[in-house]
C-alpha cells in the first residue's frame, strides 16, 4: 500500500515538474524499501 501511495505521488510529481523530486522520492523509495524488507 505505501509503495502505491509513492506511486500516486511520483505520478503527480512527474506530470508537473518532478525533476529534482525524482531523484527525492526515489531515495525515500529506497529507504522505505530497506524497512519493509527488514520488517
Amino acid at each position: 500500500m505505501a509503495l502505491g501511495s509513492g506511486s500516486a505521488s511520483l505520478t503527480d510529481a512527474g506530470s508537473g515538474r518532478g525533476s529534482w523530486v525524482q531523484p527525492i522520492w526515489i531515495r525515500r523509495s529506497r529507504g522505505l524499501g530497506d524497512q519493509i524488507a527488514t520488517g
